[in-house]
């Protein structure tokens, strides 16, 4: 994770449908639709053992949906929805303008490096 300036790390993933992504998108951030993922960033580092970043939930009929929507290849859009829970889990965060240009900029070159288009891009 070296393009991260992260040393080795964990990551739980949570694979979940529609119904407990909306429940959960509803715990905690009071929004009744399901979400494409959510990051639980984790404080645990045992000696010797990798850093725990956190949990991702992620919704893979979401992100169906959402690849159609954007007609994008679902393996892509995948592929940019972990990376973007994986950045939240590394502090990262889109609530400001300069955060959120950050953020997919960090976007863009990871799945440039998986040989991805960019998720912005319009067409």
């Amino acid at each position: 994770m070296a393009s991260l300036n992260q040393s080795a790390a964990a990551v739980c993933l949570r694979i979940v449908g529609e119904q407990e992504m909306a429940q959960l998108n509803h715990r905690y951030r009071q929004r009744a639709e399901p979400t494409n993922v959510l990051a639980f960033p984790g404080t645990l580092a045992l000696e010797g053992e990798p850093a725990l970043l956190g949990d991702l939930a992620v919704c893979s009929q979401v992100i169906q949906a959402e690849s159609e929507r954007y007609r994008l290849p679902f393996s892509n859009r995948y592929a940019h929805i972990l990376i973007h829970g994986l950045l939240h889990l590394l502090g990262y965060d889109h609530q400001q303008e300069d955060a959120r240009l950050a953020m997919e900029s960090k976007e863009r070159a990871l799945l440039a490096a998986l040989g991805m288009t960019d998720p912005y891009e319009t067409t």
